[in-house]
């Protein structure tokens, strides 16, 4: 098992050597759904997953990593759990834009359930990180890895 701040530098490590393909791989995903949306707004569940889907590859590298620093079967189902969670999100978002289009709910709808959903995953993340924590006390979360990035940069 590895120590938190071997977690925190591997983490690191990793953004930092993704950083020019995440980026490259926004910009890329932001100019095809802009083409897509140009042509035909029908296309609009399309552009959020070609939007989205970087970011969930970005995520499922994290939960590799993640997954190699315990082997215990609690620790790996909840780190898998959060993944989960975004992955339902994302699966929800794009089956609530297609009800859009279908004209199933009205934009006020759309809008107050994406809000809904957005904050109901926060709080779900959250409580699936302080479940993780339990099982190891070692475990570092995203918000972790940012303030030692910004402890890196004063310093």
């Amino acid at each position: 098992m590895i120590g938190k701040e071997q977690r925190i530098k591997q983490l690191r490590s990793q953004a930092n050597r993704d950083w020019y393909w995440r980026y490259w791989g926004f910009v890329t995903s932001l100019v095809i759904a802009a083409v897509l949306a140009y042509q035909d707004m029908s296309n609009l569940a399309l552009v959020l997953v070609v939007m989205f889907f970087p970011r969930l590859c970005a995520e499922w590298r994290k939960t590799k990593l993640l997954l190699s620093f315990n082997e215990d079967t609690r620790y790996c189902r909840l780190v898998h759990a959060g993944f989960g969670l975004q992955w339902i999100g994302f699966v929800t978002l794009i089956g609530l834009v297609l009800a859009y289009q279908e004209e199933w709910i009205t934009l006020t709808n759309l809008v107050g359930v994406v809000l809904l959903i957005m904050g109901s995953g926060e709080l779900l993340t959250r409580k699936v990180n302080r479940a993780v924590r339990k099982v190891d006390a070692d475990h570092v979360t995203d918000k972790m890895v940012r303030q030692a990035e910004i402890e890196r940069r004063v310093s």
